[in-house]
């Protein structure tokens, strides 16, 4: 009922304007034209819409993601401080042979590092994406 509305004064503020009060066929044009713009303004609010809604929900899932990254840092702070304090025991129990299990707990620390770094990247790089889907979609 807005939309009409709205339509029927935008046709008769152009008409006026132009002078065709009485020109059926450039009146018929005009609404015509005047139907097909509103039609298009209306998908785009749609899409607007859809869009502003989905960045809404890629923030909530950013955010959901950036939790689960400190989350997964600070498990793993505790493990390479676990791990420090068992070489510190085993240093002290057998001073003869820690270089072994000393590399091997310094290979589990890398490791777990070079997770933590592929998760990252994998954030990054679906930020990346979303911001790139989200400004394609805008």
């Amino acid at each position: 009922a807005e939309v009409a509305t709205v339509k029927a004064a935008l046709l008769n503020t152009q008409l006026q304007q132009v002078g065709l009060s009485g020109d059926s066929a450039k009146t018929q044009e005009l609404e015509e034209k005047l139907s097909k713009y509103t039609t298009q303004v209306v998908e785009l609010k749609e899409q607007l819409a859809s869009a502003m809604e989905e960045k809404k929900i890629l923030n909530i899932r950013l955010a959901d993601t950036r939790r689960e990254l400190e989350a997964t840092d600070e498990r793993h702070m505790r493990t390479i401080e676990q791990l420090r304090s068992k070489l510190r025991q085993f240093g002290e129990q057998t001073p003869e042979s820690p270089v072994n299990h000393e590399e091997e707990l310094m290979t589990k620390v890398w490791n777990l590092e070079e997770e933590r770094n592929l998760l990252r990247n994998e954030l990054e790089g679906q930020q990346v994406h979303w911001q790139a889907q989200l400004e394609t979609e805008q």
